[in-house]
């Protein structure tokens, strides 16, 4: 997995800069510009929005993208900004394999308070329990900030970062908590997923995997699906019903 070249753009809003610029739905920004500074190569959202933050009404901002295949130039003129932009999707991300670890983007208010661009942070929403790095100290709600004294701009880029470690790896992590930058000593282990059957045919089965077990009786007249935070019933293939929080994302029981 290794870092996009070019953001796509998936929205313009109507008589904006970008817009008169020729800027459309689906051209993907390679690199871009203030004035006569040196282009910067952009990956993700948020190096166009630290770029767009920096440039001033009077400068402008030389693009250069890619449409269906070519490239093209254009620069685009900014102006003051009368509503505040839209807010950012939290989408959530998860890694199993090497540390066990659930993060989500981070909000404009954290980034915000962690020193962070708009687009920037990844938030820690969930550990497995066997995580190296919940043992090293990892908590809900810190913002992963350096991994090995490289930054991590999102979710995505940790991603990658993870990735490229091997079991056995010291790691330093720098997390954001509390108003103040925390550095954490931990490992990579190689996890492995609890599987686990049996079976009487046509009147009994159980499975587990990944944290959730499986159980039916009689042909499925009773069938019961559970996870760390929450159950599912069903009988008689019609009455259903659930206990707890599915959609709770505290743990991952591997």
């Amino acid at each position: 997995m290794e870092a996009f070249e070019g953001v796509l753009v998936t929205g313009i809003v109507e008589n904006s800069p970008a817009a008169t610029a020729g800027i459309q739905v689906g051209d993907i920004i390679i690199e871009a510009a203030i004035d006569e500074n040196t282009a910067t190569l952009l990956h993700w959202p948020s190096d166009w929005f630290k770029l767009e933050q920096a440039a001033q009404v009077d400068s402008v901002i030389h693009v250069l993208y890619d449409r269906a295949g070519r490239d093209f130039k254009t620069a685009i003129k900014p102006v003051k900004r009368i509503s505040p932009p839209n807010r950012l999707s939290g989408n959530t991300f998860r890694e199993e394999s090497k540390v066990g670890i659930i993060v989500r983007n981070a909000s404009e208010v954290e980034a915000e308070r962690a020193g962070l661009t708009r687009g920037e942070g990844s938030v820690v929403i969930g550990l497995a329990r066997t995580s190296p790095w919940k043992q090293a100290g990892l908590l809900y709600g810190d913002i992963i900030l350096e991994i090995n004294n490289i930054k991590i701009k999102n979710p995505q880029e940790l991603l990658i970062t993870i990735n490229g470690l091997n079991k056995g790896d010291d790691v330093k992590i720098v997390v954001f908590r509390d108003g103040e930058k925390i550095t954490l000593n931990a490992t990579v282990s190689k996890r492995q997923k609890e599987t686990k059957a049996f079976s009487i045919p046509l009147l009994f089965s159980y499975g587990k995997k990944g944290g959730i077990e499986k159980t039916s009786v009689l042909l499925d007249i009773l069938s019961v699906k559970k996870t760390q935070v929450a159950s599912e019933y069903r009988l008689f293939w019609l009455i259903n019903f659930t206990t707890g929080d599915s959609n709770r994302l505290e743990e991952i029981k591997q």
